[in-house]
């Protein structure tokens, strides 16, 4: 176990503090929310502001504790090294949150919302939460998985479309509008998805892309792929979207087996991906393709400013 009183908190500086955060989170991937796909949250545009990280390490240098607050999404990111899981460490994590957050509330006209997520049942990590000041907001994401050692249907394109990986840097652009339409927001940007290209852990083989019949980004499906972890690999759709003039033709699914079929070609036996608890749409999308709930992780929220 850690001795708190000789932890020392400082901002991540750079790709090395990065690579060192997605290790803690590996390590913690029993209780953590987000291990396959964190490499798209760690390329986010909030984990390269250092005053929006910070990393918690031992006498020895060991990392034991790490939190982004991440305003694309609005919700703070954090993992604890197993090891060094306690009341007093997760107390400390939410201090910086917290008085981050106010600081960041400072001069807004509106209150600052923000979030964050637990296992539903993870009672020490809720408590935690309900101590720092947020409360239950009545949402939640739905963790599904899929086992990928069952068939995997034939992906089949609507007539006309064809499902391959992104052309790299050069079609980032149309990648951003494309998402940003799908998705109605401008929360995407050209500068975080060329980092999510740049990054260690892309795999371009699952960066996968649906094209109309007149050459156009008509859709897309990223997927994220685990280093072996006890002789596994484990994978995650994180995003998937299609631009709404192309939806309910099958474009989903077509790029969802696709991406299935490419993760299992890698080595992955289990695919993940998460639902609002809400959107019943997308969650029958994903059931229709063989995923099914494997837990809760209901949302908290507090106001700053």
């Amino acid at each position: 176990m850690t001795n708190h009183h000789h932890v020392t908190a400082r901002p991540s500086a750079g790709d090395h503090d990065l690579l060192r955060m997605y290790d803690l989170a590996a390590a913690a991937r029993a209780d953590a929310l987000h291990v396959a796909d964190l490499p798209w949250r760690l390329s986010s545009p909030s984990a390269r502001v250092p005053e929006r990280t910070q990393l918690w390490e031992d006498a020895s240098g060991k990392l034991v504790a790490w939190a982004v607050l991440q305003f694309p999404w609005l919700c703070l990111d954090f993992e604890v090294h197993p090891d060094s899981r306690s009341a007093d460490l997760e107390s400390t994590i939410f201090a910086w949150a917290c008085a981050r957050l106010q600081a960041e509330a400072t001069g807004r006209e509106k209150s600052l919302p923000f979030y964050v997520s637990a296992r539903e049942g993870d009672i020490a990590r809720i408590s935690a939460i309900e101590r720092a000041g947020f409360a239950r907001d009545g949402w939640s994401y739905l963790h599904l998985i899929r086992d990928l050692d069952v068939p995997i249907p034939e992906p089949e394109s609507p007539p006309g479309f064809v499902v391959r990986s992104l052309a790299g840097e050069r079609k980032v652009d149309a990648y951003v509008a494309t998402h940003r339409a799908a998705f109605g927001s401008t929360m995407m940007t050209s500068d975080w998805r060329r980092a999510t290209l740049r990054g260690p852990w892309y795999v371009p083989e699952l960066d996968l892309v649906a094209i109309a019949p007149d050459g156009t980004l008509a859709g897309f499906c990223v997927i994220w792929i685990t280093p072996l972890f006890a002789g596994r690999r484990e994978a995650q759709v994180e995003p998937v979207g299609i631009l709404p003039v192309h939806q309910r033709k099958g474009l989903s699914r077509a790029l969802l087996l696709e991406g299935f079929r490419r993760a299992r070609v890698l080595g992955a036996d289990l695919m993940h991906v998460n639902a609002e608890s809400y959107n019943a749409t997308s969650r029958r999308a994903y059931e229709s393709v063989g995923f099914r709930t494997a837990y809760e992780s209901p949302f908290f929220l507090r106001s700053f400013g």
